[in-house]
């Protein structure tokens, strides 16, 4: 069996879909922007800016109510877990499964279900005797 001579590789045309890894593609990356602790994929306002400064100055007050509804409130100590490299605050959590919840409620006008249920269903729900009809 006689294999046919192939050339060596630096003689070698690269092939239609061959990339080097030394070759810097920048096609389709996107630019990011910074916005305060983050970096975002596009630009922002100049108000958008001073809401995210606003919301992440660390010599604010902590007990400082940032974002507040019907029935939930998220301080600014709570707002600082979204910074990176931080633990998640449970509050977070729960005011995100209100808003899927009430956008899921828009969606259906038939029934007022919660979807997404709030972080402390799981503590009420294991709990002796508890009531989560409320949920």
């Amino acid at each position: 069996m006689s294999v046919p001579a192939t050339r060596p590789v630096r003689n070698r045309r690269p092939g239609r879909y061959q990339l080097s890894p030394y070759d810097k593609v920048s096609r389709g990356a996107k630019a990011k922007f910074k916005a305060g602790p983050f970096h975002v994929n596009n630009p922002l306002s100049l108000d958008q800016l001073k809401l995210i400064q606003y919301a992440f100055d660390k010599g604010g007050n902590g007990s400082e109510i940032v974002v507040s509804t019907d029935d939930q409130f998220i301080s600014r100590h709570n707002f600082m877990s979204l910074l990176p490299n931080t633990a998640l605050s449970g509050e977070i959590l729960t005011m995100i499964a209100y808003h899927l919840t009430l956008y899921e409620r828009a969606k259906r006008n038939d029934a007022p279900i919660n979807w997404y249920l709030p972080t402390i269903y799981a503590q009420s729900a294991l709990t002796v005797g508890a009531d989560v009809d409320g949920f």
